[in-house]
């Protein structure tokens, strides 16, 4: 993102989002809980975000995905 107050006039930052329909709540929630981290936005359209943006935070996803990688041929 742009800002000024930075020496390269970028901020660079690091989240995660999950976005779901507002209808998929219990499930957005449900994620929240077992991971223990992030919060959950009301976005436009009917849509839900979970979204992980501390470092402190986005590591736990980390350690998450290293310990259960997801199995896809993508």
């Amino acid at each position: 993102m742009k800002k000024n107050e930075c020496k390269t006039g970028y901020q660079v930052r690091a989240r995660f989002l999950i976005t779901l329909h507002q209808k998929d709540r219990a499930l957005l929630e449900l994620i929240r809980l077992s991971l223990g981290v992030g919060i959950i936005f009301t976005g436009s359209n009917d849509l839900l975000q979970l979204q992980v943006a501390s470092v402190k935070e986005l590591q736990v996803i980390i350690n998450h995905f290293d310990s259960y990688p997801l199995i896809t041929q993508k």
